[in-house]
Formats: C-alpha cells, structure tokens, sequence
C-alpha cells in the first residue's frame, strides 16, 4: 500500500533528470519550485555538471547505467519505491539510463498504481538535437508508452510524431501521433503557429479573453490535449527578448504541481477501459480537485503555469538588469549570439528561482491579482480547435 500523501505534503516525486552546481536547470529548476508547492522531492541527479551547456566549457560527470541501478536498489531494499506519488523524468541525454526507466516504473507502479509519470522528452529545440541520435527511440517505444502527461517543446513533438509542426493541419496530425505513442495528456510547451494568428488577433477563446500575445512572428502557442475530456486547446503568448536555460523544466515541475493526477487518471482509465485502484486519500493541505468538467481544470492548470512562467521570467530580468546595473556593463541586456555568450553573460542570466518563490503557490492567479495593477496583470486567451 503506497503512503504517499501520509506526512501531510502533496505527494512524493521522483525527479529524474540533469544537475547543476551553478544555475538552474534540470532537476535544480525544478526541486524548489515542486518543494515551494508542497511536495517532497527526490532527485536522481543523471549528469552532476558545473553548470549548463550553454556555457563555453562545463566540467563534470553523466550518471552510469551501474549507478543508477545501485541507486534503484538502495530506495528498493529500503522500502522507499512505496513512497511516491508522482514520477518526473527530464534530462537523461543516455540511451541505455533511459531504457532502464520502464523497470523503475512497473515497480514504482506495483506499489502505487495510481502514480502519475509525467514525461519531458528533452533531446532538443530550435531544430537541434542535443542528445545522441539513439535516444528519440527509447523516448518514443520505451517511455511515451508508460506516460500519463508529456510535455514536448514544438521540436520535440515533431521528432516523436514523425512530422514537422508548422500548421493546424500538422499540428492535428502530431497530436493524433502522439497521443498514439500513450500520453493520454499532451502539453506542447511552445510552437509557432501561423493558422491561430487571426483567432488570437480577434481574441476568440473561453475565458480568460485577452492575451498580451500579438498576432505575428514573436507568438508561440502552448496546445494541449487530452482525448478522453475532449479537450484540445491553443495559448498565444509572446516570445520574451532575451535568453533563457531551465524553462522547460521549470515548466513540467510547475505543471505536475497544479494537476490533479487522479483526475487525469481516472479519465484515461475510463477511456481505455481500464480499472485501476483510486489514489490515496489526500492530506489536508493536497489542493481539492477543480469543480467543471476535466476540461476546465487542464485549461486553469497552462494559465497557471504560464502566469507563474511569466512573472519567473520577469523576476529574472530585474536580477539580469541588477547585475548589469552592478557591473556597468551592456554584456547582459539583449540577447547573445552562441559565440558572444561569455561566463559572465550566461551567469547573468540564469533562472531567478529563489528570488521568483513567492509565485510558486497553488493559486498563482490570486497572487499576481495581490501584486498586479489591473493595466499588468497577465491574461491568456485559450483558442479551441
């Protein structure tokens, strides 16, 4: 009998993904945010790196697949794999450590059934892969299979699906691809979407109503979608002048807080027919599901995530602009091209996560309203298709 949710938190979750002494990325993106939220995380740390690889040099050590086994062994014989309530993967950048994920899950699962696995295929963005080729189909054939939620930028949905993203048409294709892979929860975190500029333009959306993402080339579109609540949904926002490492990670952490994973479940099972054994009684402090359909609640959850996004990204604009200010230097106030992106500049320009944690709490909207004059508070426009 699984005990997560017994010590009074939200859940319990395994973090799987890269480390960083310096910076935020990976598993120090997301294990604050997740801890800030109420959650007890435990990271298995698969690269141990000075600092990330946008810098010009990192130094540091990839996780073994022998060592990775030992620690497996370690929270087995110990009785911890009973303790979870939520699996995150992330960064793994090995072919042969991912491929032994699968296992850890069926007995992760064996103990809890009702444990979520969220699924963040990193292997790249911007039309560059950043992982050994032999990785896309551990991802695709291994993993996808076993998860509940995936959330791929618009580079790596296409890799997965087999088709470049750059219209509705192909984008519908994607998501039919995807969802066929086993995710029965799709979130593309960003993807140019030309067909949607009108909609946006013209504000048509269930509520929120209004964006302050512009009708152009500087839009990128969340989309979601989940088949069983019949739900599919598209949100404009505006691509941030700037550069910025760890968002994609800090974006899956922040989503696997706000969903209600037995819901998730719970409607996936009805829709394949499967019946699987209820979640544990949540604790006090675990957030009560959302009222409405399913639909509502998976919508509220990419408002929340982007708003909380949102004002992470301004945090860490004030603390780039605060070091520039301190330095007397320009290095840090526009974007870098790779081969101008110096310590200093990369330094500058890491994640404001402690500095943003008074927005990691479950109603990130009621916090930015605190904050926010009516003229700057964040809304999003969500465009069904």
């Amino acid at each position: 009998m699984s005990t997560a949710h017994s010590n009074g938190t939200a859940g319990r979750v395994l973090s799987i993904q890269s480390h960083v002494v310096h910076g935020y990325v990976g598993n120090k993106a997301a294990t604050f945010p997740l801890q800030c939220l109420g959650y007890d995380v435990d990271p298995i740390n698969a690269v141990h790196f000075s600092n990330h690889s946008g810098y010009p040099t990192m130094h540091g050590t990839r996780l073994t697949p022998p060592e990775f086994a030992e620690i497996v062994r370690g929270l087995a014989v110990n009785g911890i794999v009973g303790e979870y309530s939520h699996l995150l993967t992330g960064y793994v950048g090995q072919a042969q450590t991912l491929s032994a994920i699968p296992a850890l899950l069926h007995d992760l699962r064996a103990v809890n059934p009702a444990l979520l696995y969220l699924l963040d295929p990193v292997m790249g963005d911007n039309g560059k892969l950043y992982v050994p080729a032999d990785v896309l189909p551990v991802y695709r054939d291994l993993l996808c299979p076993l998860a509940d939620v995936m959330t791929p930028n618009g580079f790596e949905a296409g890799l997965l699906a087999g088709t470049s993203i750059t219209s509705k048409a192909t984008l519908q294709h994607a998501l039919q691809a995807l969802h066929a892979l086993g995710p029965s929860l799709v979130i593309i975190t960003s993807t140019p979407l030309s067909d949607f500029a009108a909609a946006a333009a013209a504000g048509a959306a269930a509520p929120p109503t209004t964006t302050t993402a512009a009708a152009d080339s500087e839009t990128n579109y969340l989309v979601a979608s989940h088949p069983p609540s019949q739900t599919r949904f598209a949100i404009p926002f505006t691509k941030r002048p700037g550069f910025f490492t760890g968002t994609g990670d800090l974006f899956a952490a922040l989503v696997l807080a706000f969903l209600d994973a037995r819901r998730v479940r719970a409607a996936a099972a009805a829709a394949d027919g499967e019946t699987r054994p209820p979640s544990p009684t949540p604790s006090p402090t675990t957030t009560a599901p959302t009222s409405g359909p399913l639909t509502a609640h998976i919508r509220a959850v990419c408002v929340a995530a982007l708003t909380c996004m949102s004002h992470v990204l301004d945090e860490t604009a004030a603390t780039t602009a605060a070091k520039q200010q301190a330095h007397h230097s320009s290095v840090v106030s526009h974007p870098a091209p790779q081969g101008d992106r110096t310590p200093a500049f990369m330094r500058s320009h890491e994640l404001a996560i402690v500095q943003s944690r008074r927005w990691f709490v479950k109603d990130v909207a009621a916090a930015a309203a605190a904050r926010d004059s009516a003229s700057t508070a964040r809304t999003f426009t969500v465009i069904d298709f």
